[in-house]
């Protein structure tokens, strides 16, 4: 048994209730393929079983010019607005198997600048710069678990939020390739990927906000904000656990 979220309320879900995601939905209908118009990559969500709730939130692109895009939804929101989202989220049983980070063809250029996902975050998140060579950038950087200083840019790694596994478990798995490379790849939402120091991250690894929090109280907010927003953004489940420890931190520690 395995509790679902739909508008807003907790159920009970049976075998029968088959948890998935609005992009396995509309993948498994004859009516919901993939199609190309150029270079945009879309799928449509027009059929979706009961125990999910269709989400407002955009369907991901691959084509560069979208992605250059901030993307409205990327801006600041409360702890209050992430229980909201969280409520729409479906909660549903993970897809167990199957993963492999090569499926997410991390790190690449889908803005075309010349440089990948993983050296615009690094460039971007320099609390100071000193210098700029191509793609590479002399500076300092805070991390964002830990609060500690990171004065070279090897000491930096960039890490997605919501881990590519998670991802994977999550709803991933039944993506077309293309919207895992954007997921992997996302630089237009300043959320899903931040730069860390190498011991959080690894301290981190694939877990989820039942499993990990930052050890930096000050960051604890942001993440579970994040987590959530990343989450509603790309239509991904939560495991019930997951979901009642979010909802549990963010009503104790963030309201």
């Amino acid at each position: 048994m395995v509790g679902l979220t739909v508008a807003g309320v907790v159920r009970m879900a049976s075998e029968d209730d088959k948890a998935v995601t609005p992009f396995a939905a509309a993948l498994a209908s004859d009516d919901n393929v993939p199609t190309t118009e150029g270079a945009i990559t879309t799928v449509a969500l027009t059929s979706l079983p009961p125990t999910t709730t269709a989400l407002t939130s955009p369907i991901p692109t691959t084509d560069p010019v979208l992605l250059a895009v901030p993307d409205p939804s990327a801006q600041v929101i409360s702890a209050a607005d992430a229980l909201g989202m969280l409520d729409e989220i479906t909660v549903g049983l993970e897809h167990r198997g199957g993963y492999n980070r090569d499926q997410f063809a991390v790190w690449s250029d889908l803005d075309g600048n010349g440089c990948d996902a993983r050296q615009d975050v690094s460039a971007e998140e320099a609390f100071t710069t000193i210098a700029r060579d191509g793609c590479g950038t002399d500076g300092t950087w805070r991390s964002a678990y830990d609060g500690l200083t990171l004065s070279s840019e090897a000491e930096v790694e960039v890490d997605h939020v919501v881990a590519l596994k998670e991802a994977w478990e999550s709803g991933a798995w039944a993506w077309p390739v293309e919207f895992r490379i954007s997921y992997a790849n996302d630089t237009a939402d300043s959320r899903t990927l931040i730069a860390v120091s190498a011991v959080s991250n690894n301290s981190k690894s694939d877990d989820d906000p039942a499993n990990w929090l930052p050890s930096d109280p000050a960051a604890v907010c942001n993440y579970l904000i994040d987590w959530v927003a990343i989450k509603h953004r790309w239509h991904l489940t939560m495991d019930q656990t997951e979901w009642e420890q979010v909802r549990t931190e963010l009503e104790s520690r963030c309201i």
